[in-house]
């Protein structure tokens, strides 16, 4: 696995720098570091040094257009590993009260826990696999208002558009995939992508009349079926939660740093774990208005129930 995974960090907001640091450093042996950072946001020596002291780090500065999407252009070009994992420092919320936290969630698909990294690791080695990320946020026919912007893309990018048969792609554009498959599409066009992502200055927010960004975000999921390759999706151990309104009668809860969860059939239900014990727990649910607290209890291995009362 050593010098196999980059991992294409682009971090705007660099006071999430030590979540980040703190993520990654269990993998420290098995990655490369591609820091890109954003030359318009004062001073980064501390994190610079930090990186290039924990991990194999090569550093890299961009001009803040083009979202997270141009930092990760611009630098594939120089990235020698076959796989990588794109990350960035998403700080927006999902759902109707805002209660999801989907970096928690994405962050925790990659660099979770030592088998989920080794999950990734040998499912993306899969000669038919071409990305892997999150179930809940592989997103269908959801081209939204960027449809134009997408169609000019893919005339630049050589991609018969009409040949397109599968729109998917990964919400939240953090996902692992193949270097080269990436670079095939993308560097020969890298003049005129640039020219485009560079009319989106700083925060690229989505407006009526679509952005490139976002467009692009899209076209880095439909390459994947394009190819004839497939979408893997994160396969996490889950605690099983007894109800008989669930399907089976179960439902299958995620926990990921922080305390944070959510049920794998709906991420939109989403709480935090609070007053853990050994036999029991409480969860306070988000995705409801009143933020209710139910409390649980374990009937068996990595299996509760709701607590009646």
């Amino acid at each position: 696995m050593i010098n196999q995974i980059a991992v294409i960090l682009s971090i705007y907001h660099i006071n999430l720098w030590n979540n980040f640091k703190d993520l990654l450093l269990p993998f420290q042996d098995n990655i490369n570091l591609y820091l890109c950072l954003y030359s318009d946001n004062g001073s980064q020596k501390d994190i610079i040094s930090n990186a290039n002291k924990l991990f194999n780090t090569k550093v890299s500065f961009h001009k803040n257009y083009g979202a997270d999407i141009s930092p990760f252009l611009q630098i594939l070009e120089s990235v020698n590993e076959p796989y990588f994992i794109k990350l960035h420092s998403k700080k927006s919320l999902l759902g109707d009260y805002k209660q999801i936290n989907w970096r928690n969630i994405l962050l925790y698909d990659f660099l979770g826990n030592q088998d989920i990294f080794k999950k990734n690791y040998r499912t993306i080695r899969k000669i038919n696999c071409g990305a892997i990320g999150n179930k809940n946020l592989l997103l269908h026919n959801n081209e939204s208002y960027h449809s134009n912007q997408i169609k000019e893309l893919c005339k630049i990018l050589d991609i018969n558009y009409a040949n397109i048969k599968d729109y998917s792609f990964f919400g939240g554009n953090m996902f692992m995939s193949k270097t080269a498959l990436f670079k095939k599409h993308f560097l020969p066009y890298m003049d005129d992508l640039d020219k485009l992502l560079s009319k989106e200055i700083k925060k690229v927010i989505e407006k009526p009349t679509g952005t490139f960004s976002h467009a692009l975000e899209r076209i880095f999921g439909y390459i994947i079926p394009y190819n004839h390759l497939e979408f893997a999706t994160v396969q996490h151990n889950t605690i099983k939660i007894l109800n008989n309104k669930a399907p089976n009668g179960i439902f299958n809860m995620i926990t990921l740093h922080n305390n944070d969860c959510y049920l794998q059939e709906d991420i939109n239900v989403y709480g935090q774990i609070l007053d853990t014990s050994s036999d029991n727990f409480s969860i306070r649910w988000n995705h409801l208005p009143s933020n209710p607290i139910q409390k649980y209890e374990y009937v068996g291995e990595n299996t509760i129930i709701q607590k009646n009362g």
